[in-house]
């Protein structure tokens, strides 16, 4: 190579390594700059929160002062306030365009509510990062909960719907609510001690883990596996483009309807049913139909169906 070729690349290879240097540099420097700010509010039954970053955790406290703990980075803040009796908590973000490219902090930002109060009106969140911890020291009417990429624990209990719904992340949920509603693109569903008049689940990629009592059941996924425990329903129903689906010891009193692609189902029942049964590629293992008895439908097109009634 001549020499007149080499020059210009060791003038580039030296600005790449000053720029790494400036960026590895600010990142380290941000990184110290996290700060706890403290909020104390009046009284308040709803909340509101519209955030950027940062985990989010409810905790219950026993002395009487409502009390927000903020952590924070310089210029990247939250509004706290009351008003109209609701909790309203924002993000604020002052930097310019050149702050977003040295913003390498690996530590992670976090909201705490502190309470003494244990009941609350509605909850509305909506993040783009972060996790999100619910107690089960708390009770709301309804909580919406709209989160881009974080996992969600949610163990306080819902008097009317419970609705979350996750681009990236996974949910554990150990709640009581007349209605529980799921949506995620890509994650886990996991409700354990679950008991709700509807449920209905969907994911794109993520598997579905249910446990506990509900009127009406619906679960869906693109790709992932169902698998039901000790459910007791009027009515299941449950779709997978690519997946197995698994009952152990459920029942309904009116219709078990599963579908499924590619994917294996293996259902464990409490009680006869009327079955109807039908696979393109796969082995069938089915009691016989009972007369006059709740209606069990199962078809997939490639993939064993076995079902075994626990009397």
């Amino acid at each position: 190579m001549k020499k007149s070729v080499w020059i210009p690349l060791v003038v580039i290879g030296s600005v790449l390594l000053v720029i790494g240097g400036t960026i590895l540099t600010f990142g380290i420097i941000n990184n110290k700059k996290l700060v706890n700010n403290e909020y104390i509010v009046d009284d308040y039954s709803n909340i509101n929160i519209n955030i950027n970053t940062a985990d989010i955790e409810f905790v219950y406290s026993s002395d009487s002062k409502q009390k927000i703990v903020c952590q924070e980075q310089e210029k990247v803040f939250h509004n706290v306030e009351v008003k109209d009796n609701t909790l309203n908590i924002n993000a604020s973000d002052s930097r310019i365009w050149y702050n977003y490219l040295f913003n390498f902090s690996l530590k992670k930002m976090k909201i705490t509510i502190y309470s003494p109060r244990q009941e609350f009106n509605d909850v509305s969140i909506n993040s783009s990062t972060g996790n999100i911890l619910l107690p089960s020291d708390f009770t709301f009417n309804n909580m919406d909960i709209k989160l881009s990429t974080g996992d969600t624990i949610i163990k306080s209990n819902v008097k009317e719907t419970l609705k979350v719904d996750i681009s990236t992340g996974d949910m554990n949920i150990e709640s009581k609510a007349k209605k529980i509603f799921l949506t995620s693109s890509t994650g886990d569903q996991i409700l354990k001690n679950i008991a709700a008049e509807e449920i209905k689940l969907e994911t794109t990629t993520g598997d579905i883990f249910l446990d506990g009592k509900a009127d009406v059941i619906y679960t869906k996924t693109t790709t992932g596996d169902h698998l039901l425990k000790n459910i007791v329903a009027k009515e299941i129903r449950s779709e997978a483009t690519t997946g197995d689906i698994t009952y152990v010891e459920c029942d309904s009193s009116s219709l078990i309807d599963v579908k499924t692609t590619t994917g294996e189902v293996n259902l464990s029942l409490l009680s006869s049913k009327m079955f109807e049964i039908s696979t393109s590629t796969g082995k069938i293992n089915v009691p016989s139909s009972t007369s006059n008895s709740p209606l069990c439908k199962v078809k997939t097109i490639t993939g064993h169906i076995k079902i075994d009634i626990k009397n």
